[in-house]
């Protein structure tokens, strides 16, 4: 498992895993407003951040079912190649990004694989805040966006 740092031009190197093995809100958050802020500038529009934030919500339901966690963890896992696929039929900045950041963070929850399923959980948890803040910070840098061309639209 790769823990290089998930960076783009002039962006200070910060380590997915360490969001996700560390409870660091503060970092989190930073985070997410630089590169939710990256990911709507890349051109990855909400529906596509939306439809991944959507499949984690639905893993997200099912991890909380004790006798569906294992096929949760499974889900998860098969969460990477969906968005390479994704990313390749795509091909933009945006998307690249974004499979970047999730696939770090995914293999963060899995790192050391002797981890505590509770520990796993909780992992999978930061997981889940890091995807919905970077979905926050998407939605807010494009309606800055179209607000500063005029186009306020409202959804």
């Amino acid at each position: 498992m790769s823990n290089k740092p998930a960076t783009t031009t002039g962006a200070p190197p910060i380590m997915v895993a360490d969001l996700i093995l560390r409870d660091e809100p503060e970092k989190l958050i930073s985070f997410a407003e630089q590169f939710g802020s990256e990911l709507s500038n890349s051109k990855l529009s909400t529906s596509q951040i939306r439809l991944a934030f959507g499949q984690i919500r639905q893993i997200e339901a099912m991890w909380r079912i004790p006798s569906q966690q294992a096929q949760a963890e499974r889900l998860l896992l098969l969460l990477k190649p969906r968005m390479a696929y994704q990313t390749a039929r795509e091909n933009n900045a945006g998307n690249a990004l974004l499979q970047e950041i999730l696939s770090k963070g995914i293999d963060a929850v899995y790192e050391n694989t002797s981890a505590a399923s509770t520990e796993r959980a909780v992992r999978f948890h930061r997981f889940v805040d890091l995807c919905e803040a970077l979905l926050a910070y998407h939605k807010v840098t494009e309606v800055k966006n179209r607000s500063r061309l005029g186009h306020a639209r409202h959804d």
